[in-house]
């Protein structure tokens, strides 16, 4: 088991953000004609009821964090469903090289580990859960690529240029000032919004639970129009920049 919980926080945001913005345009498992390895369970079937028992779980590697020089971790997907994995890199560097090569993006594996809960930063009465992996990951080859998906998941075209942020700030907490110009209600997973900062366009997340604790004044704050401040974690989906916030907005005074 993997002890540095500290080190294991540090990624869970940015995870979380990318495993809702994929609820977005998820299919149910029975649409796709793949049929999962015998017992093996997909991400979208692993609950908190799991927690601390041993589980199996079939996937593509989508992202890879290997930032870290203690634990190495991967968002494992299947049928837009994710779940995060981690490893000690003390146990990983015990693994062969044809068991590492499996630790890679683009590779479909069968994981096996403790499902565990952590708290996620920012929102330390809301928790992820991570797969601690006890033995090598099994390379498969009956998982359909990203290429063979007709609705893989991406985010909205920016109807501009997106605000440039540094790398540095990837997981740390951010403020952004600006004027709401889209929002989409429609994911079960979450809010997407898009607020104008000068000359550039700022993607914004709200977790779907989140949202729903705010009043009606806070959610019309994020309607396009309104001149906002926003705190949140800096994160990155899919090659971009998205700002989870991690409270309500508050009018720009």
């Amino acid at each position: 088991m993997i002890q540095n919980t500290q080190t294991k926080t540090i990624f869970l945001l940015s995870v979380f953000t990318a495993l809702l913005l994929s609820g977005c345009r998820s299919k149910d498992q029975s649409e796709l004609s793949v049929i999962l390895p015998p017992d093996t369970e997909s991400p979208c079937e692993i609950t908190e009821d799991l927690i601390e028992q041993s589980v199996k779980i079939a996937g593509e590697i989508v992202f890879v964090d290997d930032t870290d020089p203690f634990t190495r971790y991967a968002d494992l997907e299947f049928n837009n469903c994710r779940i995060g994995i981690m490893i000690e890199t003390t146990e990983l560097d015990a693994w062969t090289v044809e068991e590492k090569a499996a630790f890679t993006i683009g590779t479909s594996v069968i994981a096996e580990g403790v499902l565990d809960s952590f708290p996620m930063p920012a929102r330390p009465d809301e928790f992820q859960l991570i797969v601690e992996l006890e033995a090598p990951l099994q390379s498969l080859s009956a998982l359909p690529s990203p290429t063979d998906r007709e609705d893989d998941p991406s985010l909205p075209d920016l109807q501009g240029d997106a605000c440039w942020f540094s790398d540095d700030e990837l997981r740390t907490p951010i403020q952004v000032v600006g004027e709401i110009t889209e929002i989409d209600e429609s994911a079960a997973a979450g809010v997407y919004a898009e607020l104008k900062q000068g000359n550039c366009l700022v993607r914004l997340w709200v977790e779907r639970n989140l949202w729903e604790t705010w009043g009606e004044q806070a959610q019309a704050l994020m309607d396009p129009g309104s001149d906002v401040v926003v705190d949140g974690i800096l994160t990155m989906v899919r090659g971009e920049h998205i700002v989870d916030l991690s409270y309500s907005p508050r009018p720009n005074e």
